[in-house]
């Protein structure tokens, strides 16, 4: 998880969309002071896990970490 305020969080992680299986993808959640709602995806799901989230108060971006294919990657969402 991630904050720059109270009303700006987002926690990272993953979804598995089917019970049958199917491709784990990355999932951006964010907090907006009330309700938790699901974020837009830059990879449009095509990256799985993300592993860790950071913010930094007043910045445009947040940045998460992950994996594709056993490679590490880095990506910024804004």
């Amino acid at each position: 998880m991630a904050a720059r305020g109270s009303g700006d969080v987002y926690a990272v992680g993953s979804n598995l969309p089917s019970i049958n299986g199917g491709v784990v993808q990355g999932l951006i959640l964010r907090w907006n002071g009330s309700t938790w709602s699901q974020d837009t995806d830059p990879t449009d799901g095509s990256f799985s896990p993300l592993f860790a989230a950071a913010a930094v108060p007043g910045a445009a971006n947040e940045w998460a970490v992950g994996t594709v294919s056993n490679v590490s990657l880095i990506l910024s969402h804004s």
